[in-house]
């Protein structure tokens, strides 16, 4: 059976639990100069419509250290700028390789990948989400803070796609988000209420008697039984509550809430955890001037740092525009995890193309027939 990885809605509180593990695993073999080569025979297709640093690079490398190959195709490479069908390349391709990772702009090229393909198709980055981002980088929560259980993560800045997935792996993991955008840039309603109704779905069928033994105490479920779903209108901040009870390591315990609010810095009071990225994103280049005009006070710098926990972690997902997100000493100061950040991804991609093209340890909503 294949497995697609397109949004975090697609995953179960056991699977972040297993890819957390996995990678975390495979980085440390890695350090001690132990080669894993499970993949050898196998291969990677890369279809990219936008430009890439860290997350082409870090699936390229990860693919190669697990013994397979990666094959980077720009879709000016290939027949689809021809306008063949979306659904015939990905019949073809599935012929040929064993995993296709796609970046590109609009998420229903990726949904019309994964509908035609027989092999995992993996979401490298849309324009509504970026699922591999957010899980490398709760990688790092766990290796910097020991876990993401009783953290205050706070994103500051545009409601973008890593934004997105953020929301999806709150709903989920049931950790306190806060989310602070500056008016007529937050978080979409669709992502929100694609949160809410997965959460809803799966409160319902905990609770059915066919269930039920997939919600033992020793499995994990995501919302309580009076769970509430719903937003809660403050003066320029709203809630969006959301349930966990995961009895895993590294997960939340009790009532997951997500705030949606438009003051930095009431956002990022007590936060252990301050998350920033570009305030114009691939694409929305011509809105520079607008964005950087509407985003005032909204860079995270070293005054606005000062309302959160003294030991808070700072994140960014890179590329950065230094003295704009965020300042300059912030990047460059001592014990800056952005780096460490970057380097996970390659150690989750590892995880996520092992674990997809062995089909092993995955479950619920990623299966696809």
């Amino acid at each position: 059976m294949k497995k697609d990885l397109l949004s975090l809605l697609d995953l179960e509180v056991s699977d972040f639990t297993y890819l957390f593990q996995r990678a975390l695993h495979l980085k440390k073999r890695f350090n001690q100069g132990i080669a894993d080569r499970p993949l050898i025979g196998k291969s990677l297709g890369l279809i990219f419509d936008k430009k890439s640093t860290r997350t082409r690079v870090a699936f390229e490398t990860a693919m190669i250290q697990l013994g397979g190959t990666p094959i980077y195709m720009s879709t000016q490479d290939t027949q689809i700028s021809r306008n063949e069908p979306a659904e015939d390349t990905a019949r073809v391709l599935s012929r040929y390789i064993d995993a296709l990772a796609m970046r590109t702009f609009d998420h229903s090229l990726v949904e019309k990948f994964a509908q035609s393909s027989t092999i995992p198709v993996i979401n490298a980055l849309t324009d509504s989400f970026h699922p591999c981002q957010i899980l490398s980088d709760l990688m790092t929560v766990i290796e910097v803070k020991g876990g993401y259980a009783d953290q205050k993560i706070v994103w500051v800045g545009d409601g973008n796609n890593v934004a997105n997935s953020w929301v999806n792996a709150a709903s989920v993991l049931g950790f306190e988000l806060v989310v602070a955008t500056p008016d007529g840039y937050g978080i979409p309603d669709y992502v929100k209420e694609s949160s809410a109704a997965r959460c809803s779905a799966d409160s319902a069928s905990r609770y059915s008697g066919d269930n039920a033994s997939r919600y033992s105490a020793d499995n994990t479920g995501r919302c309580s039984a009076n769970n509430t779903v719903g937003y809660h209108a403050g003066a320029g901040t709203s809630k969006y509550l959301v349930g966990s009870d995961s009895g895993y390591g590294y997960g939340a315990k009790g009532m997951g809430k997500i705030i949606f609010t438009n003051d930095p810095v009431e956002a990022v009071k007590d936060a252990d955890v301050v998350y920033t990225d570009v305030w114009a994103s691939m694409g929305q280049e011509e809105e520079k001037s607008k964005r950087e005009a509407a985003f005032k006070g909204f860079q995270v710098n070293r005054q606005l740092l000062s309302n959160a926990k003294p030991d808070v972690m700072v994140m960014h997902c890179l590329p950065a525009h230094r003295g704009e997100e965020i300042s300059e000493d912030v990047l460059e100061s001592p014990g800056a995890v952005f780096w460490d950040q970057a380097e996970n991804k390659r150690h989750m991609h590892k995880a996520i193309l092992e674990t997809l093209i062995l089909k092993t340890n995955l479950s619920g909503q990623i299966n696809r027939n």
